[in-house]
């Protein structure tokens, strides 16, 4: 898939939630709720007190009122959706930048935590990349608190237990497939909390697992994003394309276009039976005469 398509999908995928979230602002705020709240009490007080004549006239204006309401929601609905595009690129390009086929951000996100002790061995915490795109290779970072003093490990994987298959086929003959790679960064103490990696997504998630030594304290463990990568495939209909506008930039034409050029060219040639070459008239009748 193309880097311009994975962009427009991009923007899409995230449109839904600005939408609801620019929908919901004219009523979010507790002030606006608290003056509705006041305008109900005010009218249910003013009917209370008010003669038959004026409960029909305060309730004329309050149709009034409700249909300006209806158009106003309908009239918002509608610049809310076309809001939305525009504010997934804006807070986009807020969190980072895209450069090629890798987005940077400009800080740090953070995506998940947990607490490992030193008998959580085989504990795996499922980790969402939620803002990388689906099946990107991700740039990520875990930080250890307290700093360990022990040797402590490590380690994002696609699917639990994956990571023993991949040291399994860690040899020339059979390297690792790219959709196995996951990376393995070891906490040697002395203080030090933090490790980078980097791991190829099934969809948004990855699987964290942290192994310490025995009778290290318990720690939290938080991952953060740094960047991910997607590859830029073109479409089925861009070789093609991309071929036909080098064929032109180097004045060669493909053979469709020198098979159309040659039709028009036989078209403006004069035809088989032209006026050079016609039979002259029989004048025999004339002769006899």
């Amino acid at each position: 898939m193309s880097l311009p398509v994975i962009k427009a999908r991009r923007c899409l995928r995230q449109a839904p939630r600005h939408f609801w979230e620019t929908l919901r602002e004219p009523v979010a705020s507790s002030s606006q709720l608290f003056m509705a709240v006041v305008a109900v009490i005010v009218l249910a007080l003013t009917l209370q007190l008010a003669s038959p004549t004026q409960r029909e006239m305060i309730a004329a204006e309050w149709a009034i009122w409700l249909q300006a309401l209806a158009y106003a929601v309908v009239g918002w609905t509608v610049i809310s959706i076309l809001y939305a595009p525009y504010r997934a690129i804006r807070d986009d390009r807020k969190k980072g930048a895209w450069r090629g086929t890798k987005f940077i951000y400009y800080e740090p996100e953070l995506i998940g935590a947990g607490e490992w002790t030193d008998a959580d061995q085989d504990k795996r915490a499922v980790v969402k990349f939620e803002g990388a795109e689906p099946n990107s290779f991700v740039h990520y970072s875990v930080e250890l608190y307290p700093p360990v003093e022990k040797r402590a490990s490590f380690f994002l994987e696609q699917v639990p237990g994956q990571m023993l298959q991949l040291f399994a086929s860690l040899n020339p003959q059979e390297p690792p497939r790219e959709e196995h790679v996951a990376a393995v960064t070891s906490f040697l103490g002395g203080g030090r909390a933090q490790g980078r990696g980097g791991v190829r997504l099934i969809g948004h998630t990855a699987h964290l697992a942290v192994v310490l030594e025995e009778g290290t304290v318990p720690v939290t463990a938080r991952v953060y994003m740094h960047a991910f990568e997607v590859e830029d495939k073109p479409m089925s209909w861009q070789n093609p394309f991309d071929s036909l506008l080098k064929a032109m930039a180097k004045g060669d034409a493909p053979s469709a276009r020198k098979s159309a050029s040659s039709g028009r060219a036989s078209d403006a040639e004069p035809p088989a039976c032209s006026s050079d070459t016609q039979t002259p008239p029989d004048t025999s009748g004339d002769a006899s005469r």
